[in-house]
C-alpha cells in the first residue's frame, strides 16, 4: 500500500515516480495484480509524455497525468453501468482506489477562500476582465490541490 508521507519521513524526499516505483516493487511481491495493473498503465502514461516532451517530468505534470488517468476510470464506471457490468465496475472502482493516494489533498473551503483572496490581492485581479489572469495563477500555484469547476465558479462570483 503507498505510504503517506506523514506515516514514513523517508518517503518525503521521494518524487512520486520514485514513490511509484516503490509501490509497482512492493505490489508484485505481494501478487496484488489490480494495483500492479493500475500503476503500470499509469507509468505507460508518463513514460509516453516523457518521450513527447523529451525529457522527465516534474510532480506537477505526474499528478496531471494521474487525474487525467482518474477521469478515465470515472468514465469507464458510468459506462458500465449503464452496460450492467457490474464486474467491470468493480475493477474500474478498485484500480481507480488505488491511484487515489497519490493526488494532493485537496484544499478546504477555508484553506482555498484564503489562498484565492491572496491571489487575487496579488494579481490586482478587480472585474470579470481579469479572470485569465487569475485562473492562470491559481493553476500554477495549486495545482492538483482544487477542483478548477469550483474554483472557477468562486472566482467569477468574487470578481462580479
Amino acid at each position: 500500500m503507498l505510504k503517506k508521507q506523514q506515516d514514513d519521513p523517508n518517503i518525503i524526499n521521494m518524487s512520486i515516480q520514485e514513490q511509484l516505483t516503490a509501490a509497482l516493487k512492493d505490489a508484485m511481491k505481494s501478487g496484488d495484480t489490480v494495483r500492479v495493473s493500475a500503476i503500470r498503465m499509469l507509468r505507460a502514461d508518463i513514460k509516453n509524455k516523457e518521450i513527447e516532451v523529451k525529457g522527465p517530468l516534474k510532480d506537477a505534470d505526474v499528478i496531471a497525468l494521474i487525474h487525467k488517468r482518474i477521469k478515465k476510470h470515472k468514465e469507464s464506471i458510468d459506462q458500465f453501468e449503464k452496460a450492467n457490468r457490474q464486474d467491470l465496475v468493480e475493477q474500474e472502482k478498485k484500480e481507480l482506489a488505488v491511484l487515489d493516494p497519490y493526488l494532493p489533498k485537496l484544499l478546504s473551503g477555508a484553506e482555498l477562500e484564503k489562498k484565492l483572496q491572496a491571489i487575487l490581492d496579488r494579481v490586482g485581479a478587480t472585474s470579470a476582465k481579469e479572470m485569465g489572469q487569475v485562473m492562470k495563477a491559481i493553476q500554477t500555484e495549486l495545482s492538483g490541490q482544487v477542483d478548477m469547476k469550483e474554483v472557477s465558479q468562486l472566482v467569477k462570483n468574487k470578481l462580479s
